[in-house]
This record gives C-alpha cells, structure tokens and sequence, in this order.
C-alpha cells in the first residue's frame, strides 16, 4: 500500500520512517531537492507542497490510499481539498481554511465563546495604525497565515509600529496581519487526536520560548506542570475549539496561555505538532505514538489509544548570536542512555544569524527520565558540556 507524504524536512523524518516501519511505501513530494527525507522515502517528486493540482495528479498515478504531513500548516490546504474531492480518510477543506488562517480561527473560535485573546486583522499600514488605538498596552503582531515563529513581533511601544508592521507583513503569503492583546502567563500547548468524533488528550506540554520580541520557542517538557483545575480547564478548552474549527479526525496540536483568567487558545493546528513533540517528546512520556496513530486512521484502521503512561521527557534547542561557527563539539559529553537524540543542524564554518524564528536555530536535545522534574535537571547538565563556538 502506498501513501504520499507532504515534506520532506528532518521534523517530517520520523513519520516516513514510521510509515516504512508499517511496511508502507512512501511517496514523498517536497519541492527542495536535497530534502533529508529523501533517502528515507521509495519514490521522490520535486513539486511544491502548496501545489494542489500536481499532488492530485501524483496521487492518482500512484494509487496512494492517503496524503499526510506532520509539523507543518503549509501543505494542510492540499490535502484537504484533495480529502474532499476523491473522498479520503482526514480533515475537510473547510476544517484546514480553520485551522492554517489565523484570523479566520479567531473567528470561529469567538463565534462557539471558546476563549482567546482580543484581535482585529488588517492589511495596509494605515488600518494598522487606526487599529493600535484600540488595544492598552502590549500588542502582538503576527502574520496570519505563518508558522514557526515568523513574523511575531511584541510590540511595547507604538514608536516601533512600523518596524512590526514590516516584520508580520514580510511573513504574511496573503498581506493579512492580525494585531492581538498581550496574554501573560505561562505557555503551553496540547497533543491531541479526535477519534470518531472524540477528542483524545495524549500530553499537555509545558514550553520556554525566548520572549519579547519574537517568542521563538526553545524547549519542551512534557507532563506539563499544571494538575488539578487547571488541567481540566485546559482539557475543556482543546475539546472545544477542536470541535469549533471542525476537527472530527485526526491530530491537532494547540497552543495555549495560562492567564490569570484561565487558559486561552493561542493557536491550532490540525496535524501532528512540530519541534519533534509528537515524534520524539510524546512517545518517550507516554508511551502512545501518535504518528502511527495518525498513519493507521489515514488508510482506514480501526485505532484505539490504549494506555497512557507517565514518564519525563525533555527537547532543548541551541541557539546562538550571528556569525562564523568555529567549534561544535560533544567530546565533553558523557555517555548517557537517557539521551533520545543530539543533533546539530549546521557546521563548522557554517555562517549563522541570530535567532528571528525556529529556523534559526542551530541544534537540539531531547532527553528522558523517570520525571520530568530529573529529565530537565539532567539535559541542562548535559548541555554544559557541548561546545559551541560562533565567531
């Protein structure tokens, strides 16, 4: 049976390699051709991801029995006009126009009372200025329809409106900007998969992000910290805006505050979460592996969660300030089987920029434990001895 996989980037790796593992043959359709995928995948087509009509076309040639992706919003239009028209096991057009615009979410969400933060969405400079007035305080800026961090923008104070206005734009495919209240509290997001109609919460993760300006998220803890009230407010929320944006199937992945008014959805997405949550981070915690959840119920299995276990599990990524990298070195690491993976994604002589989104990053670390109390204890040990040198 063969199934056609959108991306080919390393956060995509871990759901070709587990399809192969379910004796699947994978197509995978990406439009850069060095993708890492690649070697991993039986066949290869260098086509865009947003490109609907040539996936149709590929998808009919091969007789794939479904078309997935993992960690990413860009292709999720694709499938899903695809999904609709030839009748597939997944999420419908209407659902993705939900779930990948910004605006359009808040919107949806607002209608069903399911809490989030005040907004107005403009598109020229001049509605963005009269737009400002409206909100005290702290605005966040943001493209609507990007992923990974791009184009958010904290903005303080109203002197910097341009310089905001210009970082969201650059990052906004249609030109839409979405200006939001400020939340303060702690952020975390949720690992989710609906089946038959049902939500199923798998983990909650706790996040750090590097904060104002651009809130690039920089690891991942997984059980969250918050039990109790909290934890059940936070189930309810998912529930609802799942069933909001019209998710019936598959996997989602949200964002949320902590305020001191309760949670507050910050984003969702209708696929598997990135930054190797559900690939790496959910697996070690809980012992349920979302990917071949979310493989089996595309190509029509019956899926069950089974039970959900409770483990520690950590990601750290590695930053660092612009430049030449000059070391990158593990020699001081100590041999360690709680380590899941280390990874750089650059070299030496590699040049860097400094960190503006999650693709300026330059490495990670994913670490486990019997807590998550020990495994974020550990991994920021383990961290003092890998050298990074940028000049």
């Amino acid at each position: 049976m063969k199934i056609i996989i959108l991306g080919g980037s390393l956060l995509q790796v871990p759901l070709i390699k587990k399809a192969k593992q379910l004796g699947l043959e994978v197509v995978l359709i990406d439009f850069n051709s060095n993708a890492i995928g690649i070697e991993y995948a039986d066949k290869f087509y260098e086509v865009s991801t947003n490109n609907t009509d040539r996936i149709e076309t590929i998808f009919l040639e091969e007789n794939a029995k479904c078309i997935i992706t993992a960690a990413t919003d860009s292709p999720m239009k694709s499938i899903a006009k695809i999904n609709d028209k030839y009748n597939l096991i997944g999420i419908d057009f209407e659902t993705a126009l939900n779930a990948t615009n910004k605006a359009l979410m808040r919107t949806k969400l607002q209608e069903q009372q399911v809490p989030i933060p005040n907004f107005i969405k403009v598109n020229n400079y001049q509605d963005f200025i009269e737009a400002l007035q409206l909100f005290k305080g702290k605005k966040i800026i943001k493209p609507v329809d990007s992923s990974g961090s791009r184009g958010i923008f904290l903005l303080e104070d109203d002197t910097y409106s341009r310089d905001a206005f210009d970082h969201a734009k650059k990052y906004s495919t249609n030109g839409d900007i979405l200006i939001e209240e400020y939340l303060i509290g702690d952020e975390i997001s949720v690992e989710s998969i609906v089946i038959e109609g049902e939500t199923h919460i798998i983990a909650v993760t706790d996040k750090i992000t590097t904060g104002k300006p651009h809130f690039i998220e920089l690891g991942h803890s997984i059980p969250s910290k918050f039990e109790g009230e909290v934890l059940s407010n936070i189930y309810e929320v998912t529930k609802q805006a799942n069933q909001a944006l019209g998710i019936s199937i598959g996997p989602s992945h949200t964002e949320i505050i902590i305020t001191d008014s309760g949670p507050k959805i910050v984003e969702v997405g209708a696929r598997l979460g990135g930054d190797f949550i559900t690939s790496h981070l959910v697996p070690e915690s809980t012992n349920v592996d979302l990917l071949k959840l979310h493989i089996l119920q595309s190509i029509g299995e019956k899926i069950s969660i089974g039970n959900i276990e409770s483990y520690g599990s950590t990601i750290r990524y590695f930053q660092s300030l612009e430049g030449i990298v000059k070391k990158l070195s593990l020699e001081n690491v100590d041999d360690n089987d709680n380590i899941v993976d280390l990874c750089f994604y650059v070299r030496v002589n590699d040049k860097v920029n400094k960190l503006t989104s999650s693709g300026s990053r330059i490495g990670h670390i994913i670490y486990k434990s019997e807590s998550v109390e020990k495994a974020i204890k550990e991994v920021e040990e383990v961290m003092k001895q890998i050298e990074i040198e940028v000049e």
